[in-house]
């Protein structure tokens, strides 16, 4: 995951992030300084490898939020590139077409543009990716997306052999990983492992925890782990693979068994000859001393914490809980409630980039129904505001309700002026945004309008019946008429046809 998001985030556009289409959300950051790709239904540019996403429902996707690309990536566990002969590294990938069933299995991965001698490979390696299932309604649905898988040429085979050393249940063995910063917000970190199982973490930066802390695994797992360095043959690797990129981080992964050391310095050697077990190293390190807990933060977070006396109801634990909702988090994100986290933390998308918990929300459910319910028990007016435009997504009117009775504003500005009417899901929450005074031809900075942005034929047509304008276009460019052609709204159009005058 740490290669996944630093990668294709950093080295293309340098700490730049890119924009995506998600269907049914409107929560995007405000004023993001972003471009806006087009919807799943046009044609991106070839030069554009980031994925384009339009999820597939009974009612079609309309309009979707701008959210950052590690989001998306987050949701997506597998490895992220290929290896083919000739490939250029600054240059080569693959666009795929994607189609997920509700678990997030891959059922369809057809390469569609790209590196031509990888397809065959790409679409391999995509059928064993795992998306985090996407939720429409409060239930997961199958999705059909377009991705992209980076190319790289083939791995450097070692000029050498070299013994492993011989491990017995007397030897002091100590593994060590080591993750630098980048221009962006990769994670800073060192972590090592001893043969006693004693795991010392140290966080550096872009992290949950910074400073040093300690945990206990089995011995075992020490053993196992020392087996994987084994099947690499990890001493008689190169000592670095440097590739000739700038602004990405350096992995440095080293074992040390009685005396014996070995370390391999990674600088993105994914271009450079790396062997794939050098990567596979770095992360079975990471999951076997446990860093997610202190690096993003996990279920087992929130006892470390305690155990530090740590202030839930402080202005860390609020972006605590911004980190998790932007990670989707869910169990981090809940305990975090739970235990009274404010909802005014702020999660970093770039170094001197952030954007408000709400919007961090993006598409799952169980997450912006567990910030919205927090907002109606003890949120301020402005958070149960933002949270209308979430129970909104949602198609919650019971939700709605809750907000609107506590001092939400059905026509507060979400960011741009988008209202909380604004990318509504159902016909039952039009109707209760519209009693509390939500005006139905409101208008953001964008051209979006209810109606134009409404996400599902139902909602449209209850905006239509309160008076909702018709006419104009969002700004992907598609009319109400155009958008309902594209995804089978066949009441809408014959409702727009009797709107026409005769």
């Amino acid at each position: 995951m740490h290669r996944l998001l630093t990668g294709i985030v950093v080295r293309p556009l340098v700490a730049a992030l890119f924009t995506l289409i998600v269907a049914g959300c409107v929560a995007e950051p405000p004023k993001p300084p972003l471009a806006q790709f087009p919807d799943a239904a046009s044609k991106p540019s070839a030069a554009v490898t980031s994925p384009s996403i339009a999820v597939a429902a009974p009612q079609s996707a309309g309009p979707g939020p701008v959210i950052s690309l590690w989001q998306v990536d987050h949701r997506r566990t597998g490895r992220d590139f290929v290896r083919v002969a000739g490939a250029d590294p600054d240059r080569s990938s693959v666009r795929l077409a994607i189609v997920i069933d509700p678990t997030g299995a891959v059922r369809s991965a057809k390469a569609i543009e790209g590196f031509a001698p990888a397809f065959a490979a790409a679409e391999a390696q995509a059928m064993h990716w795992r998306y985090t299932p996407y939720l429409r309604g409060g239930r997961a649905v199958s999705a059909s997306f377009e991705d992209s898988i980076s190319v790289r040429p083939p791995t450097t085979q070692p000029t050498r052999r070299v013994r492993f050393p011989e491990m017995t249940d007397q030897s002091h063995v100590l593994i060590r990983l080591q993750r630098s910063g980048c221009y962006g917000s990769c994670p800073a970190y060192r972590v090592e492992i001893r043969e006693d199982g004693v795991v010392t973490y140290e966080g550096r930066g872009f992290v949950l925890f910074e400073g040093r802390h300690e945990s206990r695994i089995p011995r075992e797992d020490v053993i196992a782990l020392v087996g994987k360095f084994r099947d690499a043959d990890f001493f008689s690797l190169n000592d670095e693979y440097f590739a000739s990129v700038t602004d990405v981080p350096s992995y440095n992964t080293s074992i040390e068994i009685d005396g014996q050391s070995k370390s391999v310095d990674d600088y993105w050697g994914v271009d450079a000859g790396m062997p794939d077990s050098v990567v596979d190293l770095e992360d079975e390190i990471d999951r076997v001393a446990g860093t997610d807990r202190w690096v993003h933060g996990s279920e087992e977070t929130i006892a470390l914490l305690k155990a530090e006396s740590f202030d839930f109801r402080s202005a860390k634990a609020a972006d605590f809980l911004a980190e998790a909702v932007r990670y989707e988090r869910v169990g981090f994100v809940r305990a975090l409630l739970a235990a009274g986290a404010p909802l005014s933390g702020r999660a970093a998308l770039m170094t001197d980039l952030r954007t408000s918990v709400f919007n961090a929300a993006g598409r799952n459910d169980e997450i912006s129904t567990a910030l919205a319910e927090a907002a109606a028990q003890r949120g301020r007016r402005t958070d149960r505001t933002l949270a209308l435009g979430l129970a909104s997504r949602l198609g919650d009117a019971g939700l709605l309700r809750r907000l609107l009775a506590r001092g939400a504003d059905a026509n507060g500005d979400l960011g741009d002026g988008r209202t909380p009417l604004m990318g509504v899901y159902s016909a039952d929450a039009v109707q209760v945004l519209i009693r509390a005074g939500a005006r139905v031809n409101a208008r953001a900075s964008s051209g979006a309008t209810p109606v134009l942005s409404a996400d599902s034929e139902d909602a449209a047509l209850a905006l239509l019946a309160a008076g909702a304008d018709p006419t104009g276009k969002y700004v992907q460019g598609l009319s109400l008429r155009e958008r309902a052609e594209r995804d089978g709204w066949t009441r809408l159009l014959a409702k727009l046809d009797a709107l026409q005058p005769s």
